[in-house]
């Protein structure tokens, strides 16, 4: 059975493979990790007292990512087995590719169902399931009605659960989202993984679906990191050891580990290099924290207008991704807003 996939399925589900697919080539940046004494400098001046009152940094313009195409047709893969791409290109369509639909669960070689509920199918590959069953089961119902509520959206189609061994590379992925039909999440864990990781990643991941399910064109992957981070954000800091957010983000200033958004709005360091998952906790937690701030301030329809903005250009050879669009949304640039963002958690210490 063959299908047409369009470029915004295939991005999505690129983007959230995170250091499998996300492998654009990395310089570690130059710029130094700002100190809670100038962490309000230069980049960003004075503070407002109110993000509608005029901000004083200058608005940066940020560059583009653009990467190299492979063709989908050169490759041949099982959904969701995990691919191994040489450095510095990302898997995407060359306009529209003829592709082999991903066979289904129980179609599967070697795939068995263990179980079903309101919102999950339970699947083992080849027999491997690190998890008491039962008790998954009531936690996926609990990590969905979570962030469901907290996203004011829902599914109605029934996500696969399937586990995976823990990535051994590098810069491993600890889960997978992707929202295609069906939905699948693939959590990589063992026996050794904590139960406060799986509930976390599970609802991190259940929010990637909910979300990207009614807004498939969102295509930014910083944005995507944030907001379900900021959905799931009671076991992201059960599991992080975090009282929340706002408090992990104002121990980044003080411990002069924070990493500005604006630098870092391609999450490159989340995905590359030996502090790759350090990097990664700490931006994903910064990027969740300012999504709330900006869920708070404008609303959750703004932010919903800038997950869809500036959508990314393509070419037979290579796709351009584009930052956000802030300032046609709100005003102001990234920059511009992550002051006024800083400025409101100084604030409320």
């Amino acid at each position: 059975m063959k299908k047409i996939l369009s470029l915004r399925l295939f991005l999505v589900v690129s983007i959230f493979t995170g250091s499998i697919l996300w492998t654009a080539a990395y310089t570690e940046p130059t710029s130094s990790i700002p100190s809670r004494e100038n962490i309000l400098s230069t980049s960003y001046g004075t503070p407002p007292t109110s993000p509608t009152s005029p901000l004083t940094p200058t608005a940066l313009i940020l560059p583009p990512t653009v990467f190299e195409v492979i063709p989908l047709s050169t490759m041949t893969f099982l959904y969701p087995d995990t691919l191994t791409l040489q450095p510095g290109v990302m898997i995407v369509p060359s306009g529209e590719i003829v592709q082999e639909t991903p066979i289904p669960p129980n179609e599967r070689p070697g795939w068995r169902k263990l179980a079903e509920t309101d919102h999950f199918e339970f699947y083992a590959e080849n027999g491997y399931f690190p998890a008491a069953i039962e008790d998954l089961q009531e936690q996926a119902e609990a990590a969905f009605e979570q962030v469901s509520a907290q996203l004011g959206l829902t599914v109605t189609e029934k996500i696969v659960l399937s586990f995976k061994r823990p990535d051994g590379s590098e810069c491993p992925v600890r889960g997978l989202a992707t929202p295609s039909n069906p939905p699948e999440i693939v959590i990589f864990a063992d026996e050794r993984t904590s139960p406060e990781q799986i509930f976390a990643v599970l609802s991190h991941e259940s929010a990637h679906i909910i979300y990207l399910r009614n807004f498939p064109e969102a295509s930014h992957g910083e944005l995507s990191e944030g907001i379900a981070t900021w959905a799931a954000r009671e076991s992201w800091g059960i599991w992080q050891g975090s009282a929340s957010l706002e408090a992990s983000v104002r121990d980044y200033i003080r411990d002069s580990t924070y990493l500005p958004l604006y630098e870092n709005y391609d999450l490159q360091r989340a995905y590359n290099g030996a502090n790759c998952l350090e990097y990664r906790d700490i931006l994903y937690t910064e990027w969740a924290s300012f999504v709330g701030y900006l869920i708070d301030q404008y609303g959750m329809e703004k932010f919903q207008e800038l997950s869809t903005s500036a959508p990314p250009d393509e070419t037979a050879s290579s796709i351009t991704f584009k930052p956000p669009d802030y300032e046609a949304v709100y005003g102001y640039s990234l920059n511009q807003l992550e002051a006024a963002w800083l400025a409101w958690l100084a604030e409320e210490e």
